[in-house]
């Protein structure tokens, strides 16, 4: 989760649905579609526990008639442990292109890959598809990337300086 990332609520957990960790939960009905579609077994979601935004990362989701799906996490796989979610909010990070201040072309980069080597550049567009805001970086050696816009990715953003700082997977 990035610095300053706001956490929306979008499910709530109703009750244990079985002896396997399986949690029953139901979709808060003010939360957008596309918010609910990107429940996923890739991306956690963040309970928050003693006041601090902890990731889940889901084992399965099943869609479970309108508005509700029986989910298991990763390391709950117990009723026992499960009944401790019981009753808590189920949150997503708010997509960065929400922000209408997020359009961050002509900020000057820094990225980073495993390689630990620093590739600097700017970043020359941003482009808010729905539901995966890219921008595209030129590097110093003027090759260009298309690069998703995402959380995981950005170390740090500096409006004020007009800079941001990535760690970016190879092959970006």
């Amino acid at each position: 989760m990035t610095e300053k990332a706001r956490l929306i609520p979008a499910a709530s957990v109703q009750k244990t649905f079985g002896k396997n960790g399986e949690l029953l939960i139901r979709f808060l009905s003010d939360i957008p579609e596309n918010m609910i579609s990107s429940f996923n077994e890739t991306e956690p979601v963040f309970i928050l526990l003693d006041e601090i935004p902890v990731p889940f990362y889901f084992e399965s989701i099943q869609p479970k008639g309108s508005g509700k799906a029986v989910v298991c996490f990763q390391n709950f796989l117990s009723e026992k442990f499960a009944s401790e979610l019981v009753g808590r909010e189920l949150c997503l990070e708010e997509q960065m292109s929400n922000d209408p201040d997020v359009d961050v072309s002509g900020y000057v980069f820094s990225a980073y890959y495993s390689d630990g080597k620093e590739h600097k550049g700017k970043v020359t567009a941003f482009f808010d598809y729905p539901g995966n805001p890219c921008i595209e970086l030129e590097f110093t050696d003027g090759k260009r990337s298309l690069v998703p816009f995402h959380p995981h990715f950005i170390r740090k953003l500096d409006k004020k300086s007009k800079f941001l700082k990535l760690s970016l997977p190879d092959g970006i």
